[in-house]
């Protein structure tokens, strides 16, 4: 018996590229919605991205798994008509297109409402659908410099650096997601649709409560702290005697264990220092002072001893580490997967766990237009 899931029977139809928009889907698609991504006969522009192997992507892979490809090519007079047809009959209308494409392909709210009067509309863009940066066009690393995201990111003294990973890109897929599934929820009571617009800008300003809250106290933009958080010390990365990196992060509770591990009984009930809001103003001395105590011992063995004493501690993995940890090896977070061609992919899995529902993504990657016939035939009979 085929286990039911929240989305089954959810029709969505996918107009988005790159990463955000695809996400989101993906993440609809584990939950049980059917995603029919709309692609040019030519293929999204995706699949020609590295990394390639023997002409496969990783990258289209990691996105659109367990999706099926319909091809289009929505410059021809024709294609419309077949479009407003699938547009008839989705739950679910997404797309990621700027103001200006959205008024070229006549893809706006109202048109798709008069089409599909309870659709769920969402456009996901990189500033939203209306305003002055309506039409201007970006990619992850913009929308990170325009939210402060990058301006916070650096090591202290030196110049704003992106994330190392698509940190807007991802968080708007997530945001878009869950606004679906909100609306989706909202239909079932209401009846009526809902038009969703998702600013890729906006939600990583989401990710800003912290440095918010200094510039609302101190009037100013937080200073770069590399891996240190500007509120409490030590909570940083340090190095360690055999060039690996450590995490840790000490409350005022836990920092008298801290000293005792590193030899450093002077401070360990010094009532200055006992203090975090102390120690953040001396942040220097109390950093240099702890790298020094740190960088004498090995990581396994300080890894060890902090979590024998109760500190919070974590290895900074490298990728090929994160495979071999014993923690992500028993939630099987990271999944490989054989593809056809002989290649051997990796993917996350989705990273919470459920009593009685798999949310275990397919990932078999569609073909250009693979399934063209088998959607013509189920959404519109064959037409």
């Amino acid at each position: 018996m085929q286990e039911t899931k929240p989305l089954d029977g959810i029709k969505i139809l996918d107009l988005t590229s790159y990463i955000a928009g695809p996400y989101c889907t993906l993440l609809l698609s584990a939950f049980g919605a059917e995603v029919v991504k709309v692609e040019s006969p030519q293929g999204d522009d995706s699949r020609t991205w590295p990394p390639i192997k023997d002409g496969f992507s990783g990258y289209f892979a990691n996105f659109h798994g367990g999706k099926k490809s319909f091809a289009l090519d929505l410059k021809q007079p024709d294609s419309r008509q077949t479009l407003n047809k699938l547009i008839a009959k989705c739950d679910v209308f997404i797309h990621n297109y700027t103001g200006k494409t959205r008024r070229k392909l006549d893809m706006g709210y109202e048109t798709i409402a008069a089409i599909n009067p309870n659709v769920i509309y969402c456009n996901i863009s990189g500033f939203g659908a209306d305003g002055p940066y309506q039409d201007r066009k970006g990619f992850d690393t913009i929308f990170q410099a325009m939210s402060g995201v990058t301006w916070l990111t650096g090591e202290k003294g030196g110049g704003p650096i992106k994330a190392g990973v698509p940190v807007g890109d991802i968080s708007g897929g997530l945001f878009s997601a869950l606004s679906v599934m909100a609306a989706i929820h909202k239909r079932s009571i209401t009846g009526k649709g809902e038009y969703i617009d998702m600013s890729l800008v906006d939600g990583l300003i989401n990710y800003l409560p912290v440095a918010l809250s200094f510039y609302a106290f101190n009037g100013k933009s937080p200073a770069r702290l590399g891996s240190q958080h500007p509120g409490r010390v030590p909570s940083a990365t340090f190095q360690c005697a055999d060039g690996k990196y450590v995490h840790i992060s000490v409350t005022d509770g836990q920092w008298p264990r801290l000293c005792d591990i590193l030899n450093i009984p002077e401070w360990r009930d010094d009532e200055y220092y006992k203090l975090n809001i102390n120690r953040v103003k001396a942040r220097d001395e109390v950093m240099t002072k702890l790298s020094a105590a740190i960088g004498a011992i090995g990581r396994g063995e300080f890894v060890q001893a902090c979590m024998d004493g109760g500190i919070p501690c974590g290895e900074v993995f490298s990728i090929d580490e994160i495979e071999q940890d014993p923690q992500i090896q028993f939630r099987n977070t990271i999944q490989q997967v054989p593809e056809a061609n002989g290649l051997t992919l990796r993917y996350a899995n989705y990273p919470a766990k459920f009593k009685d529902m798999d949310v275990k993504m397919n990932r078999a990657v569609p073909k250009i237009g693979q399934h063209n016939a088998e959607v013509l035939q189920n959404w519109l009979g064959g037409q």
